[in-house]
């Protein structure tokens, strides 16, 4: 029911605005530029992650060259600094003000309109900070796919008279194919959810649309019917993802050997630690000391009163939305095994069904989400005379539950499928069945993915940003939210504090994984 509150929300409020005149009128004049923008974004973004993403798997897979252990984890870390933090840290320090073309103008005795400069203020500008911030999705699915059976088929092509380009081409990229599809699409989707970067780089897109159709001229009807594209749009991609992934077809082969890296001695190791240690330079290290550059500038305190409040709340909501998540995600994740195990018992197959629709719930953005739960939340404070939902924490609660329970359900998911089905059947015969076969059988076996799909939902939580700021109460500030309103007060030195704490939490979930992945 709570899932499909946002969709039936959606539909209410956009069935509501004037469908005729209104409508035409703001669809012929500022919805092409929303959908030509965001959709030139979204491939811009696919192309630079596969790009980068797969480049950096392969080399760190395929070769051994001074630097190559320190690469494999540094790779990750982008992720943990969230797109709209790089965004105001590099416009910053690119900017015509900013440093970087100070010191230019400086050095050559130019001045305004003597030269060019890239602007990040611009779709450009978006595509490349969105690049950088995404291409591990690309880069951590494509490093396993091709160290699971790239390298080796590689080989055996080598064998059969392939030069390394042919294999690479014909064999290695195939395979890791699906991986490298699903996690583009994760950087897309991502990428259309967004609202704090391209707000912050005054670059309309259809989230742009959508707040300030809603905030800014009070049009529920508009921001819903915006929403709606929005999630056509997204869930066209997930259909594409998933007839990908049916269309490809393995076959189970016996790995006899792992394959040795190949080493790469002298200027051509030094040419593949560069290319990797590009985009963990521009996506990371130098957006990091950006903001420590800003923070050492300013006047503000490091820890003042407003940022103290902010990690306080976003603790608090980042603790009860993982624990909604990974519980009802075990609970769940039990009962859809139980409904393979018995698919007569309507029971379990219902919530199965909830577990699998739930799951698909993060591709859902969070602007369109926040949309979606408003109307009906207004409905039912009005019908108990009070606020229960609208402006409250709980609101934020159930909308951050909601967005990311598809994070804990899929880590829950897998370390599930390891599990014998054996052991049920033992556990009956022996009469444990019920809560105690959870806390004695289900739960030792899935303390490690439990434990580590909570600190997923955990950061991702304190990353949140359209559907915190639509949600929120009026008191209530995340880490997420005191950076936007800061940026957007132009209060860069002030901001910079909220957005190393998010990204010094973040890097922890980040460590966790590359530490789980060997090699």
């Amino acid at each position: 029911m709570l899932l499909a509150l946002p969709i039936l929300g959606l539909l209410f409020a956009a069935a509501q605005g004037d469908a005729s005149q209104a409508w035409r009128g703001f669809l012929l004049q500022v919805l092409p530029g929303y959908a030509w923008n965001s959709l030139v974004i979204a491939l811009g973004v696919a192309v630079g992650t596969v790009a980068i993403g797969t480049g950096a798997a392969w080399i760190i897979e395929r070769y051994s060259f001074v630097g190559r252990n320190i690469f494999a984890w540094a790779l990750m870390l982008p992720l943990a600094l969230p797109a709209y933090v790089s965004a105001y840290a590099l416009t910053d320090f690119f900017g015509f003000a900013g440093p970087a073309q100070s010191v230019l103008r400086a050095q050559m005795g130019w001045s305004k309109g003597d030269y060019w400069f890239p602007d990040l203020h611009s779709v450009p500008g978006a595509i490349a900070i969105f690049t950088l911030a995404l291409y591990p999705y690309v880069y951590f699915l494509a490093r396993d796919a091709f160290a699971e059976r790239g390298l080796q088929l590689v080989d055996a092509a080598r064998t059969l008279g392939l030069s390394p380009k042919k294999a690479w081409w014909k064999i290695a990229l195939p395979v890791a194919r699906p991986a490298v599809i699903g996690g583009a699409l994760l950087a897309v989707m991502e990428t259309l959810a967004d609202y704090g970067a391209v707000s912050y780089l005054n670059v309309e897109t259809i989230t742009v649309g959508i707040f300030r159709s809603w905030f800014n001229m009070g049009n529920k009807a508009a921001a819903a019917q915006l929403s709606l594209l929005l999630l056509f749009a997204v869930l066209v991609l997930i259909k594409i993802e998933r007839r990908n992934r049916k269309r490809a077809q393995f076959t189970a082969t016996r790995i006899l050997a792992t394959p040795r890296r190949e080493r790469v001695r002298g200027l051509s190791g030094l040419k593949l630690a560069l290319l990797c240690a590009l985009p963990v330079f521009f996506g990371f290290l130098l957006p990091v000391a950006l903001l420590v550059r800003l923070l050492m500038a300013s006047e503000a305190a490091m820890f003042s009163p407003a940022l103290v409040g902010a990690m306080i709340d976003s603790l608090s909501l980042g603790a009860l939305v993982a624990a909604l998540c990974v519980g009802l995600g075990v609970a769940l994740a039990l009962a859809a095994r139980e409904a393979s195990a018995h698919p007569s018992n309507a029971l379990h197959r219902a919530c199965g069904a909830i577990h699998r629709a739930l799951a698909l719930a993060y591709a859902v953005p969070g602007a369109v989400l926040a949309v979606g739960l408003l109307t009906p939340f207004a409905a039912l404070d009005r019908s108990l005379s009070t606020l229960v939902f609208t402006g409250t924490i709980a609101a934020v609660a159930i909308g951050c539950w909601i967005r990311f329970y598809g994070v804990a359900a899929n880590g829950i998911d897998a370390a599930l499928a390891r599990v014998p089905r054996n052991l049920d059947d033992a556990a009956r015969v022996m009469g444990v069945h019920g809560w105690n076969a959870i806390v004695q059988i289900y739960f030792p076996l899935l303390k490690r993915a439990a434990g580590t799909a909570a600190l997923l939902v955990f950061v991702d939580t304190l990353k949140e940003l359209p559907a915190t700021l639509s949600l929120r109460p009026f008191n209530f500030d995340t880490l997420a939210t005191l950076t936007y309103t800061l940026t957007k007060d132009e209060r860069l030195g002030e901001a910079a504090a909220p957005s190393l704490v998010i990204v010094a939490l973040s890097i922890i979930p980040i460590l966790w994984l590359t530490r789980q992945r060997k090699g």
